[in-house]
């Protein structure tokens, strides 16, 4: 049975991002959690948020707010690498792009 580890729950938030020209600025909130499932494999989910700050000028006067979530594994190969791979894809959102794909990545512990 895993055990849930403080360690591996990882939440944070971004600032936002703002803008000088016709895009609205945006707010970002993202959150991750990781369970170490086995001693070498852990699963993840990771949830990123954007939210319009007002509307923008021009072709971006429109309100928008998109979810996207990640759901991937990362194994270790050794004591410093590890592979991940998984999928992600857009949950929610109001005029926003349906996003949906895969993801790798290759970790490097210093």
């Amino acid at each position: 049975m895993p055990q849930i580890n403080p360690q591996n729950l990882s939440p944070h938030m971004r600032s936002s991002r703002v803008r000088y020209d016709d895009p609205a600025n945006e707010w970002k909130l993202d959150v991750t959690l990781g369970l170490r499932v086995a001693p070498k494999f852990m699963v993840m989910a990771f949830s990123s948020n954007t939210f319009a700050d007002g509307k923008g000028r021009g072709i971006f006067a429109q309100d928008f707010r998109y979810h996207n979530l990640f759901l991937t594994g990362a194994y270790d190969l050794t004591d410093r690498i590890t592979i991940q791979a998984g999928v992600m894809g857009t949950v929610a959102g109001v005029n926003a792009l349906r996003e949906r794909g895969g993801t790798v990545g290759l970790w490097y512990k210093f």
